[in-house]
């Protein structure tokens, strides 16, 4: 098998909605400003993966991580937008104060872009990331199709 490793790096990426969703990799000078590049993630697991005779019972997991960057690969004549991630250690949930938030990040893995729902914000406050996501706060059923 080839294995070809020249390829190329992307700072943001358009989605077909028309926005845009940036990497760390492109910070200007390490300045705290607003950014993009936290996303909400929707992963497809098996819950009984760690069975090997017991049939696949998929759901989906809510995650939040931070994209390093974008490529491209291609592998067998079909190219593949992927993102380069820091996955988050375990969400913890205020259900008083109704916030969630994390307190590191553990290690980086690969993910196909096709997954990512929506940006949110992570607000670093002493050794706690909170997490700000305010796409689910409005109804869309509340409008009406004008």
């Amino acid at each position: 098998m080839e294995c070809n490793n020249l390829g190329k790096r992307y700072g943001r990426l358009c989605t077909t909605q028309g926005h845009y969703i940036s990497s760390s990799w492109i910070k200007r000078n390490s300045i705290t400003t607003r950014n993009n590049y936290c996303v909400q993630i929707f992963q497809t697991k098996d819950k009984y993966s760690h069975c090997l005779n017991a049939p696949p019972e998929y759901y989906y997991e809510k995650l939040y991580r931070e994209i390093e960057y974008f490529f491209l690969h291609k592998f067998q004549n079909r190219e593949n937008m992927l993102a380069y991630i820091k996955v988050c250690n375990k969400i913890i949930k205020n259900e008083q104060l109704d916030f969630e938030y994390f307190t590191k990040f553990k290690t980086h893995e690969f993910i196909d872009i096709q997954i990512i729902d929506h940006c949110v914000g992570f607000l670093k406050l002493r050794n706690q990331y909170f997490i700000i996501d305010r796409d689910n706060e409005v109804n869309d059923g509340e409008f009406e199709n004008i």
